[in-house]
């Protein structure tokens, strides 16, 4: 908001291509027709080559110059909008984001994200079965060893399926209300509870189940609701303790369950400078021992130029337990405790964003742990062993690894050597389930092709994109040492939107918080400090800046990089030119996730309504109801409600110009950009400097006064502000409502 800048056009900021005007009115001879025609033709091929080619004569195999790529992007653009543009929810493949073995079973259980369903397979992973699931599932959990309950993040249900020999039966459904999203589940038998973390409202909520629940169609519980902090992704159980990752505030919660609940007054807090993708944790000797895989420990530099000190980082943890209350505590405010006795540079081995780790094979002497890459194509394993850990193997794998099993394992004389392991993975980039065989002679992995595949419906310029943004194909030769980093565009931007951090920006003395990278290609200009007026410039940019010595007019070839073919058929050699169009491709396709709120067809209710007219009056001057800030095009007021209610119709709620809003230090002389307000519910911390950490308190520093307005107010002098207002408890209240819907 802030006050009102001078009125720019929106259209200033729209691209536009050169067209050629002809004036003739004499009268033409048909020869004079003829060459006039030929003409045209000749005019008309010039310009499809030079569509198709970088420059005049260029050659694909050095970077494009920003001309050629804007006329690209204006075409993306174009055919993203069209009636033959996918449905962006068939545009990304099935997603497959969990898996899990039963041995006494011998079957698999897999989730498909993308697809919202449960696949059951046999112990060659053919296909028993298959159910829907809540939307958009991410989170399961075993119950007596033949029940599963599964909750999605854009459903208010949590269904309960019965497992059987040959296929899974829908054996009830628990209804949520208020419940906006359903990160991850646990269920703890002994307090026959099910936990479940709600990502979009930030909060723990405890169901106590009604004691004959299997046996019942109608799930009755008992429900407690807990506040929890940004971010909630990851829930797991040890021993009388609920362990929580906050992603977006960086901490691990270790909370004990007293008298059957939560307790969060004897909680502990262990927090990092970055995000926690995944951990893992489990009851060893006197202590928790917890595994986190995360970003570096500290705070991103950007001094020299470079993106530093955000290599991909593990962390162990051995959390005493206090014999008087039986409590895990973890005591120290000292990061370099003894209690964190390893942090391991995952990054120098190869291992790029973990996401997914498991602790197996526990002795009285040591344990092993597992780990898979998501940005890279490596799995690795520890040996643990009293307070030191020693790489036991490191194996190549497709990256994009979201989940693992460990299915078999050498038994006897040969378990110490490992010479057997096998291990399932499930993979988000391509969409697939793979096989990892461990034997004497070496590893390798082969695809499933006993389940049903869903690849993704995008060109193969997006696809290749995806992968240049969520792997280090975009970084190859990018290096490990002092502050340098190899790292992926995800260490900042989890699941491509945001890591929680306010970072240095490399500029004078100005930080920023992290915005998301989804729906860009109709919220030009990019950056708080509107530094790239197109996707075009970006991109030339983002790999210029993201390769250390800016080693950025590199190729890829197939051969160095196998793992490619995963996704069919591609060029041997991808040029400067291939990668730049196809980040470009995927950046276009790359749109905000639904919103939970939005999802599940609510209406906007009486507050939320009285939150509209404020926001009229008070906020949409800046942050405009335009469909992209590409086109001078802002909906009538009468438009929004049914934009609201509409799951499919995305407003951009921002601006293509600067402004001051009292927040600083100004990312540019003139103010900061207009950020988008969408999903801004999902957000934190807000604004540039990242000083507010709630809607709530962020409304309650709004000010006005006329046709001004600021986020933040420092009055000159007493008597300046004696005609500033605030926003009523009631205006507060009604915009906080609404803003759930954008």
């Amino acid at each position: 908001m802030g006050n009102r800048p001078p009125s720019i056009p929106l259209h200033s900021f729209s691209f536009h291509s050169p067209r050629f005007y002809t004036q003739d009115r004499t009268r033409r001879t048909p020869w004079k027709a003829l060459m006039a025609w030929l003409t045209c033709l000749i005019i008309v091929g010039t310009g499809v080559a030079l569509v198709s080619s970088p420059a005049k004569g260029g050659p694909r195999n050095q970077i494009p110059p920003l001309e050629y790529l804007l006329r690209y992007e204006k075409r993306l653009v174009r055919e993203s909008e069209g009636p033959t543009a996918l449905n962006p929810t068939d545009k990304f493949g099935s997603d497959p984001i969990k898996i899990l073995y039963l041995p006494a079973r011998r079957q698999y259980l897999i989730l498909l994200r993308n697809r919202s369903e449960l696949l059951l397979a046999d112990q060659s992973l053919n296909l028993l079965d298959r159910q829907a699931t809540p939307r958009s599932p991410t989170a399961w959990t075993l119950a007596d060893g033949r029940f599963l309950f599964v909750g999605g993040e854009l459903s208010p249900e949590i269904h309960l399926y019965e497992i059987t020999a040959k296929g899974l039966r829908l054996q009830g459904k628990l209804h949520l209300r208020g419940v906006a999203s359903v990160r991850d589940l646990l269920y703890v038998a002994s307090l026959r509870s099910l936990f479940l973390l709600d990502d979009f409202d930030r909060r723990l909520h405890q169901l106590v189940l009604a004691p004959s629940w299997s046996g019942q169609k109608r799930l009755d519980f008992q429900r407690k609701t807990f506040p929890l902090g940004a971010g909630p992704i990851q829930i797991q159980y040890q021993n009388h303790h609920l362990l929580i990752n906050l992603l977006l505030e960086h901490t691990l919660l270790i909370v004990p369950l007293i008298q059957g609940s939560p307790d969060f007054f004897l909680s502990s807090r262990i927090t990092h400078d970055g995000p926690i993708w995944g951990f893992d944790a489990i009851a060893w000797k006197d202590s928790l021992m917890i595994a986190a895989g995360g970003v570096e420990d500290r705070a991103l530099n950007r001094l020299g130029g470079e993106f530093g000190q955000i290599d991909s980082f593990l962390f162990l943890y051995a959390v005493p337990r206090e014999h008087a209350t039986g409590v895990y505590r973890w005591r120290s405010a000292d990061r370099h405790s003894p209690q964190r006795f390893v942090q391991q540079n995952l990054s120098e081995i190869g291992v790029v964003t973990p996401k997914a780790l498991r602790f197996a094979s526990p002795s009285s002497q040591s344990v092993d742990l597992w780990l898979s890459a998501f940005g890279s194509s490596r799995m690795v394993r520890f040996n643990v062993q009293e307070e030191r850990i020693r790489l036991t193997g490191n194996f190549g794998v497709p990256p994009g690894t979201t989940d693992f099993v460990i299915v078999e394992e050498s038994q006897g004389p040969k378990k110490a050597e490992r010479e057997d392991t096998t291990l399932a993975l499930t993979n988000a980039l391509f969409d697939q389930v793979y096989r990892l065989e461990i034997g004497p002679e070496g590893a390798n992995y082969r695809r499933v092709q006993g389940l049903p595949s869903y690849p993704s419906m995008r060109s193969r310029e997006s696809r290749i994109g995806e992968i240049l943004f969520f792997t280090t194909l975009m970084t190859p030769y990018n290096r490990s040492e002092g502050e340098l980093s190899r790292f992926t565009c995800e260490t900042c931007h989890f699941e491509g939107t945001i890591d929680g951090r306010v970072h240095y920006t490399g500029r004078g003395h100005v930080f920023a918080a992290t915005k998301p990278v989804r729906g860009l290609a109709n919220n030009v200009p990019l950056f708080s400090r509107a530094g790239d007026k197109s996707l075009a410039s970006m991109v030339l940019a983002e790999f210029r800046v993201a390769n250390q010595e800016r080693r950025d007019s590199f190729s890829i070839r197939l051969l160095e990089y196998p793992w490619l073919r995963e996704i069919g058929e591609v060029p041997a050699v991808l040029s400067p030119t291939d990668l730049r169009e196809a980040l470009l491709a995927f950046f276009v396709d790359f749109r905000h996730r639904p919103n939970p709120w939005q999802a599940q067809g609510r209406k906007l209710g009486q507050r939320a309504l009285r939150g509209l007219v404020v926001f009229r009056e008070r906020c949409e001057y800046c942050h405009q109801a335009s469909v992209s800030t590409r086109k001078a095009q802002s909906l009538p007021y009468g438009n929004w409600q049914g934009w609201l209610e509409g799951e499919g119709k995305d407003l951009v709620w921002g601006a293509p110009f600067y402004t001051k809003t009292g927040i600083q230090p100004y990312v540019h002389k003139a103010g900061a950009r207009v950020p988008s307000l969408r999903r801004v519910w999902q957000k934190y911390p807000y604004f540039t400097n990242g000083s507010s950490r709630t809607l709530r308190e962020l409304l309650s520093r709004f000010r006005y006064r006329a046709t001004s307005a600021w986020h933040h107010y420092e009055p000159p002098s007493a008597q300046a502000s004696e005609d500033v207002k605030p926003l009523t408890a009631e205006e507060i209240a009604g915009l906080e409502e609404l803003l759930r819907f954008f």
